[in-house]
C-alpha cells in the first residue's frame, strides 16, 4: 500500500480496531447466551454447542484460505468481502426461526469472522513496516482481552431481556448490533483504505482449499465430538493437503515456508500456546467452581488478572519491540514466565487463598501476553511480501487450531483423573496434572523458540520497496 496521512491512517486504524472488535466480542456474547437461545428455538441445552462449535469450525478453517485470497487478490478486497460475510450471517442469524438455519447464519458469520482475523493483520502489515507493527498490535491484543472480560456481562444483560424503547433486547438484538457496527466498517474502509496494483498471479487452488476446509474441520469436529474415526479422518485428509500442497501451482500454504525456521518455530509456539493457555482458561474457573465452591461470576473474576496482564504485556512488547527492533527476547522472556505461572497453579489446593490463584494467573497472562503479538510479528518479518497474507493468517490458524484441540485435550486429562467425581480433593488433583501439562507446554515453547534466529525487524523502505516491486497492495 501506499503510504497515508496521520489522520488518514488512524480512521483506518480505529476502524480496523471496532471491525475486529464486533468480531470478538459477538462470539463471547453468543457463547453466553447459547442456552437462552436454543431454548428460544425450541432445542434442547445439548445443543447449545453447535452454535459456537459451527463458527469455530467456519472461522478455523477459512484463515490460512483467506490470507493466500489476501496475497492473490489484495488486502482491501478481502477485507471487506470479510466483513461483508459477518454482516450477511449477522442478519440471517437476525431472521432465523429454527436452530438448523441459526447454525448455518453462524458458519456464515465464521467464515466472515476467520477471514476478517488475517485480512485486518495483512492490511496492517502493509501500512506498518515490522519495527514500528508491535505497537499496533497490542491494541488488538486489548481488543481480544477486552471482548473476553466484556461478552460476559453483555451476555448476561441480554440474557435477562431488559427492554427499551419499547423493545425487549434478546439474543436477536445481539446479532442486529452487528448490522450497522459492520456496515460503517465497511464505508470507512471502502474510502480510507487506498487502491494500489493487485498480485500478478491470480489462480487459487480449489483442491487444496475443499481438502483443508474438509481435514480441519473432521479433526475439529472430532475432538469436540471424542470421535477418533473423526479425528483420524481429519489427519487423512490433511495428510492428502499437505501431500497436494507440494505438488500445486499456487498453493494455499506453501509448504516451502516451513523451510524457514522462524516461520515453523514460531507457528509451533503458537499452537502450544494456545493449546495451554486454553488449558489455563477453561479448568482455572472449574478448579475455583468445584475445589473452593465459589459463585460463576466470582469463577469468571479469577481470569480477571490474566487477561489484564495480557493486555498490559502485549502492549508494553508491541512498544518495546518497536524501540529495540527484534521480536524474539519477549518470547524467550514470556515463555518462562507463564511457565511459572502454570507450575505454580498446578500446587493449588483446597485451601489456596483467591488472591493466590489470581497472582499465579496474573505471571500466566503476563507470559503469555509478551509471546502472543511477537508471533505474529516475528512470522510476518520473516515472510516475503507476496507470501504476507498467507503468513499472516497461518499463525492466527495454529493458535487458534491450538485453541480448539486444547478443549479436548486437557478435558480428556481432567475426565481421566476425576473419574467423574465434582469432590474438591479429587478436582485438585485432576488440576494438577492439567496444569503440569500446560506448563509442559510452556516449557516446549521456550525451547523450539530459542532455536529460532534472532532476526532484526526489518525498516520501512525494505518493506516498500517488496511491495512496489511486485504491485502488491490493498485492492
Amino acid at each position: 500500500m501506499g503510504e497515508l496521512s496521520k489522520g488518514r491512517f488512524a480512521t483506518v486504524f480505529v476502524a480496523l480496531l471496532a471491525g475486529m472488535f464486533v468480531s470478538a466480542i459477538d462470539q463471547m456474547v453468543v457463547t453466553t447466551l447459547s442456552l437462552s437461545i436454543v431454548r428460544d428455538l425450541g432445542a434442547g441445552p445439548g445443543d447449545a454447542g453447535w452454535l459456537v462449535t459451527t463458527y469455530l469450525l467456519a472461522s478455523t478453517a477459512a484463515m490460512p484460505l483467506s490470507g493466500k485470497i489476501a496475497d492473490l487478490y489484495g488486502r482491501k478486497a478481502t477485507y471487506l468481502g470479510a466483513m461483508g460475510l459477518f454482516v450477511a450471517g449477522s442478519l440471517g442469524a437476525v431472521l432465523s426461526g429454527n436452530l438448523a438455519m441459526l447454525a448455518v447464519m453462524r458458519g456464515i458469520q465464521g467464515v466472515g469472522g476467520g477471514a476478517l482475523v488475517t485480512a485486518t493483520f495483512a492490511v496492517l502489515a502493509d501500512l506498518v513496516p515490522p519495527r514500528d507493527r508491535g505497537k499496533y498490535q497490542g491494541g488488538f491484543g486489548a481488543v481480544f482481552a477486552s471482548s473476553a472480560l466484556l461478552g460476559p456481562v453483555v451476555g448476561g444483560f441480554f440474557a435477562d431481556g431488559h427492554r427499551m424503547f419499547g423493545l425487549v433486547l434478546d439474543w436477536h438484538a445481539v446479532f442486529a448490533l452487528n448490522i450497522p457496527l459492520g456496515l460503517l466498517a465497511i464505508l470507512v474502509n471502502a474510502m480510507s483504505l487506498p487502491r494500489s496494483k493487485r498480485a500478478a498471479r491470480r489462480s487459487l487452488d480449489l483442491i487444496g482449499a475443499a481438502l483443508l476446509v474438509a481435514g480441519v474441520c473432521a479433526l475439529l469436529l472430532g475432538a469436540q465430538r471424542s470421535s477418533v474415526w473423526l479425528d483420524a479422518g481429519g489427519v487423512v485428509v490433511l495428510g492428502a493437503f499437505v501431500w497436494w500442497e507440494l505438488r500445486a501451482a499456487e498453493p494455499i500454504l506453501p509448504m516451502r515456508l516451513f523451510r524457514d525456521r522462524t516461520f515453523s518455530g514460531l507457528n509451533a509456539g503458537s499452537l502450544l500456546l494456545g493449546l495451554a493457555v486454553t488449558g489455563v482458561l477453561v479448568y482455572l474457573t472449574v478448579y475455583v467452581q468445584l475445589a473452593q465452591g465459589v459463585t460463576p461470576t466470582q469463577a469468571g473474576l479469577s481470569l480477571l488478572p490474566l487477561s489484564l496482564g495480557m493486555v498490559a504485556a502485549s502492549t508494553v512488547a508491541g512498544l518495546l519491540a518497536t524501540k529495540l527492533g527484534r521480536f524474539r527476547p519477549f518470547v524467550l522472556v514470556g515463555a518462562p514466565i507463564a511457565t511459572l505461572g502454570m507450575v505454580l497453579l498446578s500446587t493449588l489446593d483446597v485451601d489456596t487463598s483467591i488472591g493466590t490463584v489470581r497472582a499465579y494467573a496474573l505471571l500466566v497472562g503476563v507470559g503469555a501476553g509478551l509471546m502472543q503479538q511477537m508471533f505474529v510479528l516475528g512470522v510476518q518479518n520473516s515472510a516475503r511480501a507476496e507470501d504476507l497474507g498467507v503468513a499472516t493468517a497461518s499463525t492466527t490458524f495454529f493458535r487458534t487450531l491450538g485453541g480448539s484441540l486444547g478443549a479436548a485435550v486437557f478435558g480428556a486429562i481432567f475426565a481421566g483423573r476425576t473419574g467423574g467425581s465434582t469432590e474438591p480433593a479429587v478436582t485438585v488433583t485432576a488440576m494438577t496434572t492439567v496444569f503440569l501439562t500446560a506448563a509442559a507446554l510452556g516449557a516446549v515453547i521456550f525451547v523450539v523458540t530459542f532455536l529460532v534466529p534472532d532476526r532484526p525487524l526489518r525498516e520501512l523502505d525494505q518493506e516498500s520497496l517488496a511491495l512496489a516491486e511486485l504491485g502488491l497492495g490493498a485492492e
